[in-house]
């Protein structure tokens, strides 16, 4: 790349925090940004994302800060052998998605999980003690079953989270 470009490689998987080997943590994405903002020499950014995706949040604070800088500065994805989920998300804020015939993406969905061992601890003769402040501060637990009313917020928060997924997405690329 000529000097006035910048490559930034987001892969693994998608988390708040630091960087670390085999994952992209998204502060570490966002401090790189946000020097990119400060230097007009910079003109544009190529990503290269090889990303099966990860967390909400972290997906969606690094899509945030691309369309801030799309103002000023041309971005361009490269994706690698997977640009899923988040991964897929932070790419539909580029001017340009370049991706080879065999890559793998889209898998644009939501997804929270809950195990439910209560049959095990039953057998077991286990028993939960569960405290708590909040009508709802054990929604996830995996100790009983989920009451339909849990299960609708749930669901409510989930396809409220992929409503703006989709959002984004038509925003940008419609």
């Amino acid at each position: 790349f000529p000097s006035h470009d910048i490559l930034i490689k987001i892969e693994g998987e998608i988390h708040s925090g630091r960087s670390t080997y085999s994952s992209t943590g998204a502060d570490t994405i966002l401090a790189r940004l946000r020097e990119i903002e400060n230097k007009p020499e910079i003109k544009g950014i190529l990503l290269e994302i090889n990303s099966p995706g990860g967390t909400v949040g972290a997906s969606q604070e690094i899509y945030e800060e691309l369309i801030h800088l799309r103002k000023d500065k041309k971005i361009v994805v490269s994706m690698k052998d997977l640009a899923a989920s988040g991964g897929y998300y932070i790419a539909s804020a580029a001017d340009y998605i370049y991706a080879q015939h065999g890559t793998i993406t889209g898998s644009i969905g939501v997804i929270t999980m809950s195990p439910n061992i209560s049959g095990l601890l039953e057998k077991a003769n286990i028993k939960m003690n569960v405290y708590k402040a909040g009508k709802y501060k054990d929604i996830l637990s995996m100790f009983r079953e989920h009451t339909k009313e849990e299960v609708e917020i749930i669901d409510s928060l989930l396809g409220d989270t992929y409503r703006r997924f989709m959002y984004h997405l038509c925003i940008v690329t419609g």
